[in-house]
């Protein structure tokens, strides 16, 4: 058996299933260290020994490590948790948890965000990942800063877009949670 390499430290639990969701979903076996140790220490800081670490088969870090370099901006390599906040000028994970029988109407709210955000200034790219065996989707963009994608959400095309969500949220149908990631 292969021992297992670590191929992403992330800055926090969220940001290491979405890369944990893309390997999942390329067919290479991995898991998560470290990913209950952020509900023991709080928001106390994460080192290179606490953070959440993405691990996979000796075998698999090469294509597992190009998945992660297709993930995280060219040129922005992670080598511990500090670098994980410090990667792009703003990333944006959008963490949807919703029931089975909303799973169509959620997949075109969220194509109709990302359409939506493509279109802004300061946009830069955008990955959807759906989670393996589960009604859970990650959805990562990349902003050239937080302003840009404050922008976007204070639009008409974004604020016409928020109700449906909302209603979605209210039912109890769909639980959304965002996390803006921005160098300090």
């Amino acid at each position: 058996m292969d021992d297992c390499v670590n191929v992403f430290t992330a800055y926090d639990v969220a940001q290491a299933y979405v890369i944990k969701c893309a390997l999942e979903n390329a067919g290479i076996p991995v898991h998560v260290e470290n990913e209950f140790l952020q509900n023991a220490l709080g928001l106390l800081p994460l080192d290179g020994s606490t953070a959440p670490r993405v691990c996979v088969p000796e075998s698999f870090t090469e294509q597992a490590q190009a998945i992660v370099n297709d993930i995280i901006p060219a040129g922005n390599a992670i080598t511990d948790a500090a670098d994980a906040v410090t990667c792009a000028q703003a990333m944006v994970l959008m963490h949807v948890k919703y029931d089975e029988f909303v799973e169509d109407e959620v997949q075109e709210l969220s194509e109709e965000a990302i359409k939506l955000c493509q279109q802004y200034e300061g946009f830069i790219s955008v990955k959807q990942y759906q989670v393996k065996d589960g009604d859970e989707l990650y959805i990562l963009m990349h902003w050239e800063n937080e302003h840009a994608y404050l922008a976007c959400k204070q639009s008409p095309a974004w604020l016409m877009l928020m109700p449906q969500w909302n209603a979605l949220q209210e039912d109890g149908d769909v639980v959304l949670d965002i996390k803006i990631l921005k160098a300090p």
